[in-house]
């Protein structure tokens, strides 16, 4: 009986040092979906116009390597980087202007839905982002 506390010590030491699984991957999946009755196209500086006319998607898949982790400080792209939403061909708004604010700004990641899932030693974060006809409304009004 003077032994169980020493054993009871011991088992939980055992498993306590196990080697917990390393992650060796990352996917990043970014999805803009456009739930909204307009046409969206979302233009940075130095990158393609993406176009998404109603009831579409755009996805983006990265793969990584080695222990990296989601994109920190909240943003999906550089703070200092704008981001030109055009609905329609004609309405302009920027995500990231200094003339005026965004509700949901589509770089920063606490506006998207996020959806992790761990597979062996992966694992993978679907970042979603859906624009709705609220988003058309608030840039109406800029």
């Amino acid at each position: 009986m003077k032994n169980v506390p020493l054993i009871s010590f011991m088992l939980i030491l055992i498993v306590s040092c196990s080697k917990v699984q390393e992650i060796e991957n990352t996917i990043d999946i970014r999805i803009i979906q456009n739930n909204s009755a307009n046409e969206i196209g979302i233009k940075r500086l130095e990158d393609n116009l993406i176009l998404l006319p109603p009831n579409s998607k755009y996805e983006n898949i990265a793969c990584k390597s080695g222990h990296n982790l989601p994109i920190s400080g909240g943003y999906l792209i550089s703070e200092s980087d704008s981001l030109a939403v055009i609905y329609n061909d004609t309405l302009v708004i920027y995500h990231g202007s200094r003339e005026y604010f965004v509700l949901r700004d589509l770089r920063r990641n606490d506006v998207f839905d996020l959806d992790e899932k761990r597979i062996n030693n992966t694992i993978q974060y679907t970042y979603t982002y859906t624009f709705t006809n609220a988003d058309f409304d608030e840039a109406k009004t800029k």
